[in-house]
């Protein structure tokens, strides 16, 4: 398993042209990742979750639940789902959804791969926030 583990983070690496800056490894009874990136974002453009006022449109940038149905296959131990498990397996960052939401000067994102059902109340500011889903 750590060498496929191995393997799927020097394939993103490539994939992404970046470089492994360091890590931490220790004996425990599970195993526990901790991952972090550097990088350098638009001085013009810092989209956050703060920024969203009422009114404001709700729009993904791709189909929801795919990972988690991966997730569940693999749990369930049914190979039949391969794209699903891939899709839990081997993450993509969404480079080009960040490309297109800058050109339009979208101020606030957030990252709702743990659920839309949880998202409103991720912020004390957001805690009377509704959503109408149409």
């Amino acid at each position: 398993m750590i060498e496929e583990l191995y393997l799927g983070i020097q394939k993103a690496l490539k994939h992404y042209d970046c470089a492994l800056g360091g890590g931490n490894i220790s004996k425990g009874s599970r195993l526990s990742l901790d991952l972090f990136a550097i990088g350098e974002g638009r001085s013009d453009l810092f989209p956050t979750r703060s920024a969203a006022r009422p009114g404001d449109g709700l729009y993904v940038t791709g189909p929801l639940g795919l990972a988690r149905a991966g997730l569940d296959a693999l749990i369930r131990k049914d190979d039949s789902a391969r794209a699903l498990i891939n899709r839990f397996k081997m993450p993509q960052a969404r480079f080009d959804a960040a490309r297109v939401l800058a050109e339009h000067q979208v101020a606030c994102v957030m990252d709702i791969s743990d659920g839309l059902a949880g998202m409103p109340a991720t912020s004390p500011r957001h805690r009377s926030f509704r959503l109408n889903l149409i």
